[in-house]
């Protein structure tokens, strides 16, 4: 009953706020965003998982489990009573994306590598709800909240991004993913003019962060600057004791150390190798460190480069880390050349978006007024036929995406389905394959 009068007080109100005259635009929108996560925490668990832990795309006969027929992906009337518990929350979300002033989530830097981020999980959780608010708007002859749902959360990613912590940049894209592949997925549930309010609000959206800035700022300053100023207090703590000094240092390895899998260095074997490198010294793991503003500002050049340019630079890059024989260096950059990549992929799809509506509006015409970030020119375009019959339309990027060995890559694609029926995947490694129901799918 409490829960249920919280939840009460927060529609309540969150209503009389967005029907007044002018409502406020000068707020912090991180504000809003975390009242927002904290009335999607009075959703039952049980409604959550049904919504997020089940596969929605396709029908599947019971009689012949894992078949799918040809039918209208409708979703059942459960999916919109469950989804109608988070309204809350996502007018919250809308508010947000019209504040006018920077999102401050009020994050303390000099946490360092040991700075909490929970907000990432929930707004990640938000781009998973949205996939099928946008489908039951769509089924119910809604598109303009669908649209509206779409963009809010769209503008929660970019401003995730605006910390400047690298993690924050990567759910930014991976949001950014998830909008574009339910967008793909209704391409032919969306009418022409929501389309074109999409892609309009696509570029009115606010500014992407950038691997570039994340690198540049927040890294940069939660772990080099972190660990400089832990080592210089330790050597301060411990002033004419040089051994007890060391051991502090060590310590501060021993707590932050380690990968985390099987195959990786134990934390206490990787702190020993930095203090052996450094000659068992403070002085010395303070000299280990000094290389290291030089090569953050050297990777963030590198992650500034464009598509066509990047991969070489980057292979150069990496070549240098790895063959430096300072071991903090290797701890520090182990893999930024894969966050370029995921947003290349990103920044490739979000053109893609564009070139979807402008083919919806001028026909193939104005395929060729949007470019591809990754090559020199439009995209590629292809027919899509799907189980003997034409689906829809592939835009292929000329940038290929490099698999997890650094080879075998596939172009990046996007396929557009123009007609619906059985699902298919609409990008990755297995674009235009179908899509199976997973064993255990219940509804």
């Amino acid at each position: 009953m409490k829960r249920l009068y919280q939840t009460f007080l927060a529609t309540m109100t969150l209503t009389a706020g967005l029907h007044a005259e002018g409502f406020r635009t000068d707020i912090n929108p991180a504000l809003l965003y975390y009242q927002a996560f904290m009335t999607a925490q009075n959703v039952n668990q049980a409604d959550s998982d049904y919504l997020t832990t089940n596969s929605w795309r396709g029908q599947f006969t019971p009689d012949k489990p894992g078949a799918i027929v040809h039918v209208l992906d409708l979703l059942p009337e459960k999916v919109g009573t469950s989804l109608s518990a988070y309204d809350s929350e996502f007018k919250l979300l809308r508010q947000a994306a019209q504040c006018r002033v920077p999102a401050d989530w009020g994050l303390d830097m000099s946490a360092g590598p040991e700075l909490l981020l929970p907000h990432l999980s929930r707004a990640k959780h938000a781009s998973q709800i949205v996939r099928l608010r946008l489908q039951w708007a769509l089924q119910n002859g809604h598109p303009a909240e669908g649209r509206d749902d779409v963009l809010a959360t769209l503008a929660l990613s970019r401003n995730l991004a605006h910390d400047g912590v690298l993690i924050s940049a990567l759910v930014q894209v991976a949001m950014e993913n998830i909008l574009l592949n339910v967008l793909a997925e209704n391409y032919y549930r969306i009418p022409s003019k929501t389309w074109q309010d999409l892609a309009a609000g696509f570029t009115a959206a606010p500014p992407r962060g950038t691997m570039e800035a994340a690198i540049a700022g927040g890294e940069k300053q939660c772990f080099y600057g972190w660990f400089e100023r832990k080592i210089k207090a330790a050597k301060q703590a411990n002033a004419g004791n040089e051994k007890a000094a060391v051991a502090a240092i060590r310590e501060i390895f021993i707590n932050i150390g380690g990968g985390g899998d099987a195959t990786s260095e134990t934390p206490t074997a990787q702190a020993d190798r930095i203090i052996q490198a450094a000659g068992g010294t403070s002085d010395g793991v303070l000299r280990l460190l000094e290389p290291m503003p030089a090569l953050y500002d050297e990777a963030a050049a590198v992650m500034r480069l464009p598509a066509p340019e990047y991969e070489s630079a980057m292979a150069a890059f990496m070549k240098k880390i790895k063959e430096m024989p300072n071991p903090l260096v290797s701890e520090f950059f182990p893999a930024l050349e894969k966050c370029r990549r995921k947003e290349i992929v990103a920044e490739v799809k979000l053109a893609m978006l564009q070139a979807a509506a402008a083919y919806r509006s001028q026909g193939e015409a104005g395929l060729a007024t949007v470019a591809d970030p990754g090559g020199k020119g439009p995209f590629q375009f292809q027919k899509f036929q799907f189980e003997g019959r034409e689906r829809g339309f592939r835009l292929t990027s000329a940038y290929r995406q490099l698999g997890t060995d650094g080879a075998n890559g596939f172009a990046i694609t996007l396929i557009f389905d123009e007609k619906g029926g059985n699902p298919f995947f609409v990008d990755g490694p297995h674009a235009g394959e179908a899509v199976i129901k997973p064993a255990g799918n219940s509804r």
